[in-house]
């Protein structure tokens, strides 16, 4: 393992690189953040970030690599290399870990305090819409790669849908569609479980339950129908939600994406 003068000045070099902190924070700041981080080595099946936790570091991968997963089962989300980082959503926002981290090679992190990343940002709209931002391009590539609708399709229609989807949060027990309402969007769970309900006259029944990388809202956003079902999660998810308009103009110029969802 490096050095840890060397790992300190790779740390500087990779916040230095790392959008936006080297666009939007001037070479002091930056130092800031690495003076206040602590260095720590992380072997092969540690985890950093467990899944529900309430956690407010936030850790820039030095050297190594680590996979995100999710559930019981791990189904991995995607994998992180040197100079990126990761829990910065956690930490600005007080919300539980969405996922595990778990290193995959002998790896080293610049761990940070969330108040010391919080001192850094306050008055600067700027840094923290960029670094929202910057989370929402990631855990969307990430989305459309592993989702079974999209996991198959050429880049250039992932980087179109993309552009056309909005991630959305929606805390435990909040209903994202209802039963009856006309559908106008289809949704692609990226985090977390739902489940889905009919009304009966013996009162609501589940039909079935959704985790990561199920879609759902497909047959009304289809057809133009009113929902059949009512989706309610189970905790906190998000989501990736498809408005009509453009999404239909993706599967005009690419039908099989529909026949797909049918």
């Amino acid at each position: 393992m490096a050095h840890y003068s060397e790992i300190r000045d790779s740390a500087r070099q990779a916040m230095e690189q790392l959008a936006p902190f080297g666009e939007l924070l001037n070479p002091e700041e930056r130092q800031y953040l690495v003076d206040h981080g602590t260095v720590r080595s992380v072997i092969p099946g540690e985890r950093i970030c467990v899944h529900q936790q309430l956690d407010c570091r936030v850790y820039l991968l030095v050297i190594g690599e680590v996979a995100v997963t999710e559930g019981v089962e791990r189904r991995e989300l995607t994998r992180l290399g040197p100079g990126e980082m990761f829990g910065e959503i956690g930490a600005l926002f007080r919300l539980p870990r969405i996922a595990d981290v778990t290193a995959t090679k002998p790896s080293v992190v610049l761990e940070l305090p969330g108040d010391v990343l919080e001192k850094i940002i306050a008055g600067r709209p700027e840094l923290h819409s960029r670094l929202v931002e910057e989370y929402h391009k990631r855990i969307t590539r990430t989305a459309l790669h592993t989702a079974p609708l999209f996991s198959h399709l050429p880049d250039d229609l992932l980087e179109r849908l993309a552009d056309q989807a909005s991630l959305v949060g929606i805390p435990a027990g909040g209903s994202i569609v209802m039963q009856d309402e006309q559908g106008d969007a289809l949704y692609v769970i990226v985090h977390g479980s739902v489940t889905v309900t009919q009304e009966t006259a013996d009162g609501p029944r589940e039909i079935a339950r959704l985790r990561g990388g199920d879609h759902f809202g497909e047959r009304s956003f289809l057809t133009g129908e009113a929902r059949n079902a009512t989706v309610t999660a189970l905790m906190r998810i998000e989501a990736l939600r498809f408005d009509f308009p453009g999404f239909q103009a993706i599967i005009r110029d690419y039908p099989a994406l529909g026949d797909g969802m049918k």
